[in-house]
């Protein structure tokens, strides 16, 4: 495909990925931005259409664009969202979007999923590959519906020649605007610790993960694709870093705590998170370097900065 004539399809539009890959892509291909509600600020020449991908809006837009690749951003991910409208977002709509771009024959479609997936584990080996089983739904049943639209990605990517589908599993992105477990966690002032425990985390920065997508839209790469940035680092090195106060808590305490303070909006995290800072996930991204030649351009302490970056 000549990127000068491609239309590209961003879906789920305000969010901070998908508003910096619209800025990055719309240098080079004709973007249409979707969103339940268009967002502002948008560049001039992007097309922004309020579509919902759970309506029949959906069938409506692929009538009236031919789109060459799509790059899926809207996926759920507020845990304070009811299990059915994960169900409907990530599995429901997903799977009608892959079944649309199967039928009007889009060359390639990136679905944003994310490394977290294949589950915080104290049996986890170093640098999972794409092919090691994601795990996360087991113990965390809000990641689910996560899992199974990775898996529909998986499948219709082997299944349908003629369409390119990668899953793109990242690791935990962090820089301006990104509202994640990860960033909540590491940008308070005092951080609470599992007792006994220091697992490895892995970071990548905004600009690097969009970077990475771009990368993808080369021709010729489908399936799970890990997206990684710079070495992965300890907990505990990453906090001396920012300057943060650890406090180091039994499991059992905090998760008590987070118990009570979760159904009453004491708190943003979930007891079932704790996982992600008791053990270790760390994924290699082999694949895409040799795939793509991608390499990170922030630095792990660069990457660390991005996370006192401005909301």
């Amino acid at each position: 495909m000549n990127p000068q004539r491609k239309k590209v399809l961003v879906t789920g539009a305000r969010r901070p990925v998908a508003r910096r890959l619209i800025r990055m892509l719309h240098r080079h291909a004709k973007v249409v931005a979707v969103d339940r509600r268009c967002p502002k600020h948008l560049p001039v020449d992007v097309r922004c259409e309020a579509v919902d991908l759970r309506r029949r809006a959906l069938d409506h837009l692929f009538r009236r664009h031919r789109f060459d690749a799509i790059i899926h951003a809207g996926t759920l991910t507020s845990l304070r969202a009811g299990e059915s409208l994960h169900h409907a977002y990530n599995v429901v709509a997903v799977n009608r979007l892959l079944k649309l771009a199967v039928q009007k024959s889009v060359k390639k479609v990136i679905i944003l999923s994310s490394a977290e997936l294949y589950g915080h584990r104290p049996a986890n080996t170093v640098f999972l590959s794409e092919d090691a089983p994601l795990l996360a739904g087991e113990r965390f049943a809000a990641w689910r519906d996560l899992v199974q639209m990775d898996l529909a990605g998986c499948v219709t990517a082997w299944r349908e020649p003629a369409t390119e589908v990668v899953v793109a599993r990242p690791v935990n992105v962090v820089g301006s605007g990104i509202d994640s477990m990860a960033m909540r966690y590491l940008r308070r002032p005092q951080v609470p610790v599992v007792m006994g425990f220091d697992p490895q985390v892995q970071l990548i920065h905004i600009e690097d993960f969009c970077s990475a997508i771009q990368h993808l839209m080369a021709p010729g790469i489908r399936g799970a694709v890990n997206i990684a940035g710079p070495p992965p680092i300890r907990i505990s090195q990453a906090l001396n870093f920012l300057g943060r106060q650890r406090i180091p808590v039994p499991r059992t305490a905090l998760t008590l705590a987070l118990k009570s303070a979760w159904p009453v909006r004491a708190s943003g995290f979930r007891d079932e998170e704790l996982d992600l800072i008791q053990y270790s996930c760390i994924v290699s991204d082999r694949h895409l370097r040799d795939t793509t030649g991608f390499e990170p351009s922030y630095t792990l302490k660069d990457t660390l900065r991005g996370v006192d970056e401005p909301f």
